[in-house]
């Protein structure tokens, strides 16, 4: 094996087994990391639309490695999407963990999963409404007309929210 690999090894050049963080840039790793949480939200068909996806650089970690996370902003609503998006988010940190654990990236940096969160344009009474039935059929529970729904967004508070004119 090893005659086999100097073959391929040009003349002065050294064996190197892993990657030196200092010859990638933040920007490469950032776009590795990109291409694997889009192929992790693809496979889990998920429409690219209805998320924002940002990798974040949170800085060097002790051994001098930078560190990334996959930050993911629900910015549309397609019920669809965003259920899986919301509810199946551990399966998706599963997959991209595996994903970005097998990638080049993965010897020059530290990937920190995951992070969700829904912009404030999709907080709106219809959709959370939609939403709150949702859980309530997955939970199981039956909801009558006259019963308040346990999913529920209180009057007060949605009318708190939109005075916040938040982005």
């Amino acid at each position: 094996m090893l005659e086999l690999k100097k073959l391929f090894q040009r003349e002065g050049e050294e064996s190197l087994t892993e990657m030196d963080p200092r010859s990638t840039s933040v920007q490469e790793i950032q776009a590795e990391y990109r291409a694997c949480i889009d192929e992790v939200l693809a496979r889990a068909a998920i429409a690219r639309e209805c998320v924002d996806v940002e990798i974040r650089h949170l800085g060097a970690l002790a051994d001098g490695r930078p560190a990334f996370a996959a930050m993911l902003r629900l910015v549309s609503w397609e019920r669809t999407s965003g259920l899986r998006l919301l509810l199946g988010l551990p399966m998706l940190e599963r997959a991209a963990r595996r994903l970005c654990g097998a990638s080049w990236a993965a010897e020059a940096s530290h990937y920190a999963g995951l992070w969700v969160h829904p912009s404030g344009q999709i907080l709106d009474r219809s959709l959370l409404k939609d939403l709150g039935a949702d859980l309530c059929a997955l939970e199981g529970f039956q909801q009558t007309d006259h019963d308040e729904p346990r999913w529920s967004v209180h009057a007060d508070l949605e009318r708190r929210t939109t005075d916040w004119n938040l982005p």
